[in-house]
């Protein structure tokens, strides 16, 4: 997934500073926690907080939610951007102001460096952080399950929810490896108990079914399988349910007035946290 920011069609320095500056030392420090977690050690306070960033990332940095976060940017723009061009137009040259080309292609910066920044606002949510963190963790072998397991550009697969007791996390993190992560200890013992080659096959189930474009195996031993279910049983993002919540709060300039839409863009929708991924308590 090289220079996926780029291709998506940020800026490349724009692009690099988020790659190196965010998701790299993310990644990095999620993998230590990784080996821990697989050698059966427990994790430090750090090395919990690492493996939840990461988490969380997982849920927002596909090439699709990269797209369609883009949008949003995009469409909050086209919004505001003829009435801030009338206004340039009437008052810039008078200030000597350059040309009005010259400020699209700042707008258009602007725009670009606030997508990235809201991203890792989104990413790094404290009241998502927070519910992933709080969270029952364990990793399952899977090693006498009949089927490996599978990865996707969708590798994460959760509950509608993350606060109810029935609520869970699931994310192959090898072949034979299993991350759970529920909210009851309870729970994930159930979860468990089905046998691990029911596991497997129900959480390859889900990762093929939501995949867009990619999915991974150690083998083509499961390619038929992959083939015919692939996208078949794509459920809705949590982008896509951030950007219907905010439309539905009145985010666009159709809506409201410009501050409405810069309120919501420049500050990540503001401390709410719009999406069921983590229940507040009743």
């Amino acid at each position: 997934m090289d220079r996926l920011y780029a291709v998506e069609g940020l800026p490349d320095d724009v692009a690099q500073e988020m790659e190196r500056d965010f998701l790299s030392p993310v990644d990095s420090r999620a993998a230590d926690a990784l080996a821990d977690m697989l050698k059966g050690h427990k994790l430090s306070v750090p090395q919990r907080a690492a493996w939840t960033i990461f988490v969380a990332t997982l849920l927002l940095r596909m090439p699709q939610d990269m797209v369609k976060f883009r949008s949003i940017a995009e469409e909050i723009n086209a919004g505001l951007m003829p009435a801030f061009e009338a206004l340039y137009e009437a008052i810039g040259p008078g200030l000597g102001a350059p040309p009005v080309e010259v400020f699209r292609e700042m707008a258009a910066r602007k725009a670009a460096l606030t997508t990235i920044a809201n991203l890792r606002k989104f990413m790094s949510h404290e009241k998502l952080l927070v519910g992933l963190g709080e969270m029952t963790w364990q990793i399952l072998k899977t090693d006498s399950a009949k089927h490996e397991l599978l990865c996707s550009d969708r590798p994460v697969v959760h509950t509608d929810g993350l606060g109810h007791e029935q609520a869970h996390l699931v994310l192959p993190v090898g072949p034979r490896h299993i991350f759970l992560a529920t909210q009851t200890p309870t729970f994930g013992d159930q979860l468990a108990s089905v046998g691990v080659s029911r596991l497997v096959e129900a959480t390859n189930a889900q990762i093929v079914g939501a995949a867009h474009r990619l999915v991974y195996g150690r083998s083509d031993s499961q390619l038929r399988y992959v083939q015919n279910r692939m996208g078949t049983t794509r459920a809705t993002s949590v982008i896509e349910r951030l950007v219907q919540m905010a439309r539905e709060n009145g985010w666009g300039v159709e809506a409201g007035a410009v501050s409405t839409a810069q309120a919501h863009l420049a500050d990540a929708l503001g401390d709410e946290w719009p999406f069921s991924l983590v229940e507040a308590d009743d």
